[in-house]
């Protein structure tokens, strides 16, 4: 069989009013659909965080020209919160599975796979269709831990996740994860590290990125991007980049905490689009988080060609190599501040080390990963 169309089934998607929600897998729908696949995607939308200008249906356009159907069925969201032995989790898995299961039949068209992202609570609503219709389901465990099994608890996702055809584990860490929890059978998974736009990531002139975005010539700086939270690190980056006088910092994303320090030049949101320009600008890329799935920030920056500084986790180990990266414990500031200094410091390595990242990126090419799980569904099925 030749698989020609795909539902993506996904808690989150891209829109006008958060472009960045997701992006990931609007990264996979657009290079799939981009590889002659017709691909839909539906994304229940909770009633709060519906705009005015709020529509079920809708169309992505990829820029090749591509068509994507998007669809967002408004639903009733409980959050997840436990509540003595209930966790609302579980109603709002059911309003979800309820709006999903009735966009599908309402469109009349059966698809050859139905691709879900996140075991929970797309995996289940996924697996479910599977037994309902017998479409085979596919599931990316992209998760950086089991927290979306949490809110309706391990025992009833095994049960609901019975029906998945096959898992796209984005690390081996991952893999032993879903083993190790008797969630899903080794020959079940297949281990795919996330991939990079290579149209999109690739190493700018320096000079004129700096002069674009106002940042001094002369200057090391560090590139740090990812959520700012203590799983991420940013404020372990900052303390660590307080104690290298002269280390100049961009910090890129949002959230409960906030990095200081007279060497920040850069701090807050940026357009996915523009963030290879930030990365152009930068000497080094750091995130010490203690917990990812695949990173794609760390993939980004190296397609960019910069040197990483990032954590000895063995959610790592599938996309790093010293011969273009410097590993230290997640928690341990000293190691960070010992490996921003050779960054720092040490040119000629950091030189070195940034056409081996640009290099090494080329194995983790969006177009690629694409392709080798349609091949690897197609063999499944």
């Amino acid at each position: 069989m030749s698989i020609k169309n795909i539902f993506i089934i996904t808690s989150g998607y891209p829109s006008k009013e958060d472009p960045t929600r997701y992006i990931f897998v609007d990264q996979l729908a657009c290079s799939l659909a981009d590889n002659d696949i017709d691909i839909s995607v539906i994304s229940p939308l909770s009633k709060w965080k519906a705009s005015k200008s709020y529509s079920i249906n809708w169309q992505r356009i990829t820029k090749k020209g591509n068509s994507i159907n998007v669809y967002e069925p408004l639903i009733t969201s409980y959050s997840s919160i436990q509540i003595g032995p209930i966790n609302t989790g579980r109603w709002t898995y059911h309003s979800f599975l309820r709006a999903v299961r009735k966009q599908f039949i309402g469109l009349h068209v059966k698809p050859d796979v139905i691709y879900s992202h996140f075991l929970v609570p797309s995996g289940c609503v996924a697996s479910r269709l599977t037994s309902q219709f017998g479409i085979p389901s596919f599931c990316s465990f992209g998760e950086s831990s089991l927290w979306s099994v949490n809110s309706i608890g391990i025992s009833m996702a095994r049960r609901e996740l019975a029906g998945i055809t096959g898992i796209i584990s984005v690390s081996t860490k991952n893999k032993r994860i879903l083993i190790e929890n008797e969630l899903f059978s080794e020959e079940k998974i297949a281990v795919f590290p996330n991939g990079v736009n290579h149209e999109l990531f690739y190493p700018r002139d320096k000079r004129e990125m700096r002069e674009k975005l106002g940042l001094p010539q002369d200057a090391v700086i560090g590139v740090y991007i990812g959520e700012f939270s203590e799983r991420k690190g940013v404020l372990r980056v900052a303390e660590a980049a307080r104690r290298i006088d002269g280390l100049k910092m961009l910090f890129i994303g949002s959230g409960d905490l906030e990095p200081k320090g007279s060497g920040i030049l850069f701090k807050g949101k940026v357009p996915h689009v523009y963030i290879p320009e930030y990365l152009s600008a930068g000497d080094f890329f750091v995130l010490p988080s203690q917990e990812e799935g695949s990173c794609n920030a760390i993939i980004e920056a190296m397609a960019c060609g910069l040197p990483i500084i990032a954590s000895t986790g063995a959610f790592n180990d599938d996309i790093l190599d010293k011969k273009y990266s410097i590993r230290v414990e997640a928690n341990d500031i000293g190691s960070l501040e010992k490996a921003m200094k050779v960054m720092y410091l040490d040119h000629t390595i950091t030189s070195q080390m940034s056409i081996a990242a640009r290099e090494a990126s080329k194995k983790f090419d969006i177009d690629k990963r694409a392709k080798s799980i349609l091949n690897w569904m197609n063999s499944m099925i």
